[in-house]
């Protein structure tokens, strides 16, 4: 009985073992599973957290980039001349600090060719590693100009002794004499309000206009290559083309009135907001000392150059008194490409003269009137003692009053206008660039 007994103790010992060693690799097994799973747990919240923070700083980085947008476009709002004389491109351009939050940026800014006006902006923001890259195209306001080689207001006198040269249309409301000495040449058409007068072998090549007469005093070579139409009379026979008498030229209006004007040309209102952007100001400039314009100059009095002087990137020069150059004012040898002058003379005269020498690409306007036409003012524009004025661009003088608006180049001064349309940068609105397209830059 006793051996039977433990027989059977014996037989069930074995098997109580091998169940807890199934239920021992079970609970390891279970134990090794979760370890894995929560392993997997911690790499995966891990990564997903360096997603997140990726993903964070990226996005960060493209709030930077648009911030050294913002600046940029701040700066060219604030400080119009700021871009005068930039490097194509010019990198990292702001002063102090380029920083936002916990973020940097670079910028670039070119002036955008072919498209003059415009500025394409390139930045680039970067936090912790993270960057992105916008482009923006932002653009200006522009004042419109007379379509004009010349345009007065007043009288137009080439005279005697000299050879003027006029490449362009020109207009004046009142009388065109080109003298019988020396060549005056008009390459363009003549529209004048008055009389035209034309002696020896000066010339017009393309038609001449006139509610006066015309007068030719030349039998040996064409005076008028074109056509010769007056209101008046035409007298003389030195014309190529077709003459017309006692017929009121339909080109010829009257662009000098005060409406017309102030849709035409930069009115007052408009000079005033250069004078608030100015980049510099002065009371009077007079200087013996060479000087390098840039940006945008206000002078409350009057400006007399004296020396020899340069320019570059995009120059307006708006003075209250009158301009008097005795010296020379050139574009600067290493003045970017498109560089010009725009000298706005509201009220006094522009004169070159005792050996002066300006040659510029640009415009130079002197008068102006109110924004509704009304109040125009303005002097004259004299080139004389053997002075030279040479303009690629244009010539204007838009005061309406008896003796004022004209345009004389006198015995010995050298008056020469080569018509070009002013590129858009030339003449902005001072505080209007904006934004017109941009684009994220993917690497």
């Amino acid at each position: 009985m006793d051996a039977k007994r433990q027989s059977k103790t014996l037989s069930v010992i074995p098997t109580n073992a091998n169940e807890k060693g199934i239920v021992l690799v079970g609970t390891i097994a279970l134990v090794a599973l979760l370890a894995l799973f929560g392993t997997l747990g911690i790499v995966t919240t891990t990564t997903e957290i360096i997603i997140s923070k990726n993903h964070k700083t990226s996005v960060q980085a493209r709030y930077v980039t648009e911030a050294g947008i913002h600046r940029t476009i701040g700066m060219l709002n604030s400080s119009p001349g700021w871009i005068a004389g930039l490097a194509d491109p010019t990198s990292d351009a702001f002063p102090g600090d380029n920083s936002f939050g916990n973020g940097t940026y670079v910028v670039k800014v070119f002036e955008d060719d072919p498209t003059p006006g415009k500025i394409r902006i390139n930045t680039t923001g970067d936090v912790n590693g993270s960057s992105s890259t916008f482009e923006a195209i932002v653009t200006p306001d522009e004042y419109s100009i007379l379509d004009y080689a010349t345009f007065d207001c007043g009288n137009f006198d080439l005279k005697v002794g000299e050879n003027n040269i006029i490449t362009g249309d020109v207009f004046v409301d009142g009388d065109l004499i080109l003298a019988d000495s020396g060549i005056q040449l008009i390459i363009g058409d003549v529209y004048a309000t008055g009389t035209i007068d034309i002696g020896g072998t000066s010339s017009i090549t393309g038609n001449a206009y006139a509610n006066g007469n015309i007068d030719l005093s030349s039998t040996a070579s064409p005076n008028i290559d074109g056509n010769a139409t007056a209101g008046g009379s035409v007298n003389g026979t030195a014309v190529s083309g077709t003459i017309s008498q006692g017929v009121t030229p339909a080109p010829v209006a009257d662009l000098c009135n005060g409406n017309n004007m102030a849709g035409i040309t930069i009115t007052s209102e408009d000079i005033q907001n250069f004078r608030d952007n100015a980049d510099y100001t002065f009371v009077n400039y007079e200087y013996t000392t060479a000087d390098n314009f840039t940006g945008i100059i206000y002078v409350s009095g009057d400006f007399e150059l004296l020396t020899d002087s340069t320019y570059s990137g995009n120059v307006v020069i708006v003075v209250d008194g009158s301009v008097d150059i005795t010296g020379s004012l050139t574009k600067h040898a290493s003045a970017p490409a498109g560089s010009s002058v725009v000298f706005i003379v509201p009220n006094g005269d522009f004169k070159v003269k005792g050996f002066g020498n300006v040659v510029i690409d640009g415009t130079v306007l002197v008068g102006t009137v109110d924004a509704d036409g009304s109040n125009p003012i303005g002097g004259n524009i004299d080139v004389t003692e053997n002075a030279n004025l040479t303009v690629n661009g244009n010539v204007i003088a838009v005061n309406t009053a008896v003796g004022k608006g004209n345009t004389d180049a006198g015995t010995g001064g050298i008056f020469t206008v080569n018509y070009q349309s002013l590129d858009g940068n030339d003449l902005i609105n001072p505080g209007t660039y904006a934004m017109t397209q941009w684009r994220e830059i993917r690497n």
